[in-house]
């Protein structure tokens, strides 16, 4: 039997969070590779992440609850979409959902206090404060981006340039802003995660539209939509291979970070002619993590500062990648052979009734 806890826990949409855990060490990472003489400082790096993963999960948090409306229209969800599905099925009221939100965000805004106390760093200080004003804006009040066709928008803000931001900035607090290594490699990531967003919001245009949640695909239509999502694959990778051609990116890093693109590019053609295709969300969102995490990987191996000590710590997201890609692939397999049969099912039932 599962208990409170345990839905507590689903609510959070926890199989997301490991995106915050692969470009937070992005950011510390190229802060690291950067600055030789800086020493690396494990306490901080986990500290800061905790409080990254916060932020994720309490966004997910006030999602469930200011979406549930829109989720409890969803008749077609997926193990990507329409929500966690606790509030739905009456497991806890949403009033829990809204409460441990504003949990969470007081926990990490006390933890941003103490810890601009102990390290004096104002820029990583005020980065974490930023993340929990967006990602709480995500879908509450007074910003509700996601409501105003900016959802897609606010996640790049927040998980593809603050989050690995406050990274580079908890390890060097002199380079407030990051540095050209960082940016080659955050550039090329946000098209990515911005038509993945697209991607996810395509698979519940239908209920966000009867429930009044104008989201940008919403807002373009899904024609329109399937265009921009082409089109940003495409510019990704053309400024991926203009950094590389104008020497911002390590021959290391380049190769590495098209090691997805196939992933993407196939996406385009799955995206145009089946939008609402059951597994689009899944290919989408393994396309956009594991760009972030080959963008990791060459950091790590490009040439100038090595790994020691503790820094070693760095290619922990990495290993749990490659673990849990595969746990979540069997996940999505499972899910889309039950979908399959189902619809089976529905269209026997019709052929019947005709």
């Amino acid at each position: 039997m599962t208990t409170p806890l345990e839905h507590m826990f689903r609510l959070g949409r926890p199989k997301f969070l490991m995106y915050s855990n692969v470009i937070y060490t992005v950011g510390v990472a190229a802060a690291y590779k950067s600055n030789p003489t800086l020493p690396f400082n494990l306490g901080s790096y986990i500290w800061v992440c905790l409080l990254v993963h916060a932020i994720h999960a309490m966004t997910h948090y006030f999602n469930e609850y200011y979406d549930f409306e829109a989720d409890c229209a969803n008749k077609n969800p997926s193990p990507w979409t329409g929500g966690s599905r606790v509030l739905v099925e009456g497991k806890l009221k949403p009033k829990v959902s809204l409460l441990i939100g504003r949990l969470i965000s007081l926990i990490v805004l006390s933890n941003a206090a103490i810890y601009y106390g102990i390290t004096g760093n104002v820029p990583a200080t005020m980065t974490i404060v930023l993340g929990v004003i967006f990602g709480h804006g995500y879908s509450a009040w007074p910003l509700s981006t996601s409501r105003r066709g900016l959802g897609e928008a606010s996640v790049c803000l927040v998980l593809n340039i603050l989050v690995p931001l406050v990274g580079y900035q908890s390890h060097d607090p002199s380079s407030p802003f990051g540095n050209s290594l960082l940016w080659a490699i955050l550039l090329p990531l946000v098209p990515i995660q911005f038509v993945r967003m697209m991607v996810m919001n395509m698979a519940d245009l239908e209920p966000d539209k009867i429930t009044g949640k104008l989201t940008l695909v919403a807002r373009l239509g899904m024609q329109l939509s399937c265009i921009v999502h082409g089109i940003g694959i495409v510019f990704a990778y053309i400024l991926h291979i203009w950094l590389y051609v104008y020497g911002y990116l390590s021959t290391t890093t380049f190769l590495l970070m098209l090691i997805p693109a196939p992933i993407g590019l196939r996406q385009i053609p799955n995206v145009f002619i089946r939008p609402w295709k059951f597994d689009n969300p899944f290919w989408s969102s393994q396309h956009n993590i594991l760009s972030m995490a080959m963008a990791l990987a060459g950091i790590l191996l490009s040439g100038g500062r090595p790994l020691s000590g503790t820094s070693w710590a760095l290619i922990f997201p990495l290993a749990l990648i490659s673990i849990s890609v595969l746990v979540l692939f069997k996940k999505i397999v499972d899910a889309a052979k039950a979908h399959e049969s189902f619809n089976k099912r529905q269209s026997t039932v019709f052929a019947r009734e005709e």
